[in-house]
């Protein structure tokens, strides 16, 4: 639903967020080991989320396997001011049977997107 919140580690667009701050920030934003659990799929232990967050710095991109929403996967990537400091993200979710034959140009499709955005193609 448009304008509904979620925790930011239980979505592909705030682990892009997240991924792009200081890893003592990640501490302190979650200094507790356990996790809130949106769905069976969410990240429950921070340990876990920051290993995953590393990752998404280094592939450009993140994804959230049903752990906002069951039965939806997201793609999100980072878009960058002039100065290489992340400033925002986009994404596109859908449906479980649409990943299926879509995931792969998705994936690149937002990763391109975000760049254009950030003014880098």
């Amino acid at each position: 639903e448009p304008g509904m919140r979620r925790p930011a580690h239980t979505t592909a667009l705030g682990k892009v967020m997240l991924a792009q701050l200081p890893e003592a920030e990640w501490k302190r934003l979650y200094p507790e080991r356990a996790l809130t659990m949106q769905t069976p799929n969410t990240i429950g232990d921070r340990e876990k989320l920051f290993q995953q967050l590393r990752q998404i710095r280094q592939q450009g991109f993140a994804l959230d396997d049903q752990e906002s929403v069951v039965g939806f996967r997201c793609v999100a990537a980072p878009i960058y001011n002039i100065v290489g400091d992340t400033i925002a993200s986009v994404s596109c979710s859908m449906p479980l049977h649409q990943w299926e034959q879509k995931a792969a140009d998705t994936k690149r499709e937002i990763v391109d997107l975000a760049k254009r955005l950030s003014g880098l193609n």
